[in-house]
């Protein structure tokens, strides 16, 4: 839950290997959940 919560409100930036595994669980590609802050 304190995870969820770090990830929505911007506190924490997820590992690559979160992100993917987050993806795979929405089925979605990780770029259309996370966004790029340097792009």
């Amino acid at each position: 839950r304190q995870a969820v919560n770090a990830l929505e409100t911007e506190k924490h930036d997820p590992s690559l290997d979160l992100a993917y595994r987050i993806a795979v669980l929405f089925t979605r590609p990780v770029e259309d959940i996370f966004e790029n802050p340097h792009a």
